[in-house]
């Protein structure tokens, strides 16, 4: 199926019997929704590991958290209670932008991934007192990783669905 029929409305005929055996016919608008596959493997993926990544955060931070200087313990504290909550608001706007079309929950799922989760991501990433252990470098990385992705994929979706969404408002508006 081309991009173009996928962007237009079709009409589904239903013949509907009453109880007088009269034909009825009911029109409905069938429309389609852009959830972007990619965006919700991301996501699902991203909701398994980050219980991963916040208990490896946890762990190392506990550990070397004696030998931080007190500015490395004051940010690195910070940026932990931000990015977990963030987080989990973060997947939950994803998951409802995506699976439900809501372009508001989605630019907000993107917004808080450039603006607070990438900069939070990349200090914990470049936080050399943190990251001695190699398994807490992996899960870091592993994390980073996913968020560039995330932000890759979910734009194109951005613009698909809102691409569609001003096709359709411009279609009503020129029927009237």
């Amino acid at each position: 199926m081309n991009d173009s029929s996928e962007e237009k409305f079709s009409s589904v005929i239903i013949v509907n019997r009453n109880s007088n055996n009269q034909n009825t016919k009911s029109v409905f608008n069938e429309e389609r929704y852009f959830a972007s596959v990619w965006v919700q493997l991301l996501l699902q993926f991203n909701i398994y590991f980050s219980g991963i990544w916040f208990v490896s955060s946890l762990i190392t931070m506990y550990k070397k958290y004696c030998d931080l200087s007190t500015i490395t313990r004051v940010l690195s504290i910070i940026s932990l209670v931000i990015a977990a909550p963030v987080e989990c608001i973060r997947l939950f706007l994803g998951y409802s932008g995506n699976l439900l079309d809501k372009i508001p929950d989605f630019a907000g799922y993107w917004i808080l991934s450039v603006f607070i989760q990438t900069p939070l991501q990349l200090y914990m990433m470049s936080n050399e007192a943190i990251l001695k252990y190699v398994i807490s470098t992996v899960i870091q990385a592993v994390q980073c990783v996913l968020l560039f992705l995330q932000i890759v994929s979910s734009f194109a979706a951005i613009r698909r669905a809102s691409f569609f969404h001003r096709e359709q408002f411009q279609s009503t508006k020129t029927h009237r």
